[in-house]
């Protein structure tokens, strides 16, 4: 559990069997208490809720365990969902009326555009570390994580909205943009760090220190890529960021091998990997000053030797294709 959050005389924060509680901040008396998922298929609920616009937003956590990544978004007096939005592409997004009926708000983006056959169904891309919010664009902006499996083999495409930065309408629930960090992430590389935004000539801007090694600069409005630049001395799986396309230049030799084309078919090529999957940079937060102008970064020089295996999704065990 990474904290909680305070909205009047409520504290509420989640908990690793899926649920959230919101207690009564002067007595501690349960005002209310709702169930996000099932804990047996690898659910848990670990980030510290977001305040916005008197709603509670939540992720959900277990992406090693092939569950589906969302937002939720709940009426902070009573805990009644008012919205959902997936962030596995192909997965319907709903809203709910003050009587819990719920009704469809379209899916996130297209099914099986970016994803293999049904591995959209369990693809991961978990809201694990929570989001930010800016009243000024009306969004809130979540981090998600590795896609599952985390053998990218199996599942050739961007997967989208792993590794990504996805900005939500916090009124309607509908993804405004989206930028990815790591297409058909092969390291468990997450996207999941903070999106923090700031003033720059006019503009509202954000940065973020990915795990990947590389720090990005969007436009919080549109999601437009304005600069990415590594802030770690050594990264071995891209030689850099195009800033046009925004996407990375991956360097092939540096992806852990198939392990189908391997002798015999139970391991494929270990690969050295830097930054390691603890990431350049992992959950501890960056902060920014508007004093100084300069962005301040909890970083580590690491790597890792990663390797793939063949898996198979069992429902609530680790999905992973890799050591």
């Amino acid at each position: 559990n990474r904290g909680g959050a305070l909205i009047n005389d409520k504290f509420i924060f989640g908990t690793l069997d899926a649920q959230i509680v919101a207690l009564n901040a002067d007595t501690g008396d349960v005002v209310w208490k709702e169930k996000i998922d099932d804990f047996a298929a690898g659910y848990s609920q670990t980030a510290a809720p977001l305040i916005a616009n008197g709603l509670v937003l939540t992720g959900v956590s277990g992406g090693e365990f092939g569950i589906v990544g969302r937002v939720e978004a709940r009426d902070a007096r009573t805990g009644k969902m008012v919205w959902m939005r997936p962030t596995v592409e192909g997965h319907m997004g709903k809203k709910f009326d003050k009587d819990g009926k719920e009704s469809d708000i379209g899916i996130s983006g297209t099914t099986n555009k970016t994803w293999p056959g049904d591995l959209w169904k369990t693809g991961g891309a978990a809201t694990w570390l929570g989001g930010t919010y800016d009243a000024r664009t009306g969004l809130a902006y979540f981090g998600t994580g590795n896609p599952a499996p985390w053998n990218s083999h199996l599942r050739k495409g961007d997967n989208l909205f792993s590794c990504s930065t996805v900005a939500i309408d916090v009124k309607t629930g509908q993804i405004v943009w989206h930028y990815q960090n790591t297409p058909n992430d092969g390291w468990d590389y997450d996207g999941v760090n903070e999106f923090v935004t700031y003033d720059e000539g006019g503009k509202v801007l954000g940065g973020k220190a990915d795990r990947i090694g590389f720090f990005y600069v969007n436009d919080a409005k549109t999601g437009q890529l304005v600069n990415a630049f590594p802030f770690v001395k050594k990264i071995t799986w891209a030689s850099g960021i195009d800033l046009k396309t925004g996407r990375p230049n991956f360097d092939p030799a540096n992806r852990p091998g198939d392990p189908t084309g391997g002798a015999d078919g139970k391991k494929g090529n270990t690969v050295f990997a830097a930054p390691s999957f603890l990431g350049g940079k992992n959950q501890m937060p960056m902060a920014y000053s508007p004093d100084t102008r300069l962005f301040y970064v909890p970083a580590n020089e690491w790597g890792m030797e990663i390797w793939n295996e063949p898996v198979t999704y069992k429902k609530g065990a680790a999905y992973l294709g890799s050591g």
